[in-house]
C-alpha cells in the first residue's frame, strides 16, 4: 500500500490561515532590534482594517494574558464591582485577574459547554445603578468548552444597561475566525493575543473605544508596564513607551497582509467545524456529534473520538 501524504490540518478549513502562519515563521534578518515607528504604525493599519475599526488600538509586548491583565488594571479601581460571565477557563482568568487587583467581583457562572446569551444579562444589569457594575468581562469563546457566547446579544444588554459600564471581551482564542462587530455592537475593550491572528507568540494588542479611553485616562490606579494612557496617542505616531520587538511586530504584520489578500474577512464569522470534522475522518478518529446548532460553537473548532488501543496489539 502506497503511503499517504501527511495531510495539513487547515488545508480543508482554512487555507489562508496556513499561509499566514508560514508569513510569520520566517526567518527575520535581525530579530532582537526594537519596531521602527512606520512598522508599528503599518501593523496598528492592518489591525484596523482587519476588524473593521476607527481605532487603531495598542500593541502590548506580552502574551495575550498581559493583555487581559492590561484591560483590567487600567479600566477598574481598587472596589469597583464587576461582573465576569463564567462557563469554563476563560471567564475564570478574568475573575483570578479582577480578584488579584482587589476588585469586587460579582460571578455569574453556568455550567461548562453552556453559552450565555442576551436574556441572561438583561435581567441581571437592568437595574444598573442598584448593583454599580463598572465593567463586564467575559471570554467571547469559552477554551475549554468551544462554545461561542451570544456576543451581539450581550453587548447589547450591556449598552442597554447604561453607557457607564464597559464591556471588555477576551478574543484571544478565535479573534481571526468569529465575526465581532467592535463598533457597531458597543463593545469597550477587546482583547486580542497574536496567536490568535497566526501571528507570533509574545505580542498582543487591545481595541479600545472611546468611552473606554476615557475612564482609562481619569483612573487613579497606580501602573506602570501596563500604563496604556497616552500609549494610543503615541503608537498611532509611530512611538512607544515600551520597545516592540520588529520580528514580532513585522511577523503579525505579514500574517495579517495574508489573511486580507486571500479573502479570510468574508468567511469570518463562518464555521469552520464541518471540514474538520472531514478531516478528522481522513486521520481514522470518529467525530463527536454536535449537541448544540454550529453557530454556538467557535468557528475554527471541531471535536473528535480517538479510538482506543486495541488489546491484543503488542507492545
Amino acid at each position: 500500500m502506497d503511503e499517504q501524504a501527511p495531510i495539513d490540518p487547515f488545508q480543508h478549513a482554512a487555507p489562508s490561515l496556513t499561509r499566514a502562519g508560514a508569513a510569520h515563521s520566517r526567518p527575520a534578518a535581525v530579530s532582537n532590534l526594537p519596531a521602527d515607528g512606520a512598522l508599528v504604525q503599518e501593523t496598528l493599519a492592518l489591525l484596523q482594517q482587519f476588524f473593521g475599526l476607527q481605532t487603531t488600538g495598542v500593541l502590548l509586548p506580552c502574551p495575550a494574558i498581559g493583555a487581559l491583565e492590561a484591560a483590567v488594571v487600567n479600566c477598574t479601581e481598587p472596589g469597583d464591582r464587576v461582573l465576569v460571565l463564567s462557563a469554563g477557563s476563560g471567564g475564570e482568568r478574568w475573575r483570578e485577574i479582577a480578584s488579584a487587583y482587589n476588585c469586587t467581583v460579582d460571578l455569574m457562572q453556568r455550567p461548562e459547554g453552556e453559552r450565555f446569551t442576551r436574556e441572561d444579562l438583561h435581567g441581571r444589569l437592568s437595574n444598573q445603578l442598584a448593583t454599580g457594575h463598572r465593567a463586564v468581562f467575559l471570554a467571547s469563546t469559552e477554551s475549554s468548552s468551544r462554545v461561542r457566547h451570544d456576543m451581539e446579544g450581550i453587548a447589547h444588554a450591556v449598552r442597554q444597561a447604561g453607557n457607564d459600564i464597559l464591556l471588555v471581551v477576551d478574543a484571544t482564542l478565535t479573534a481571526a475566525l468569529d465575526g465581532i462587530n467592535f463598533e457597531s455592537w458597543g463593545i469597550d475593550v477587546l482583547a486580542v493575543g497574536s496567536p490568535a491572528l497566526l501571528g507570533p507568540e509574545g505580542l498582543s494588542w487591545l481595541a479600545i473605544s472611546g468611552r473606554a479611553w476615557n475612564w482609562i485616562r481619569a483612573g487613579s490606579r497606580p501602573r506602570f508596564l501596563l500604563d496604556l494612557r497616552g500609549e494610543g496617542e503615541r503608537q498611532g505616531q509611530g512611538e512607544t513607551r515600551w520597545p516592540l520587538s520588529a520580528h514580532l511586530v513585522g511577523g503579525l504584520g505579514a500574517s495579517l497582509k495574508t489573511l486580507l489578500q486571500e479573502g479570510a474577512l468574508a468567511t469570518r464569522g463562518g464555521n469552520d467545524a464541518p471540514a474538520l470534522g472531514q478531516l478528522a475522518v481522513q486521520l481514522g478518529l470518529r467525530p463527536a456529534p454536535l449537541e448544540k446548532k454550529p453557530s454556538e460553537f467557535a468557528s475554527s473548532c471541531a471535536e473528535a473520538a480517538v479510538p482506543r488501543p486495541r488489546r491484543d496489539s503488542q507492545p
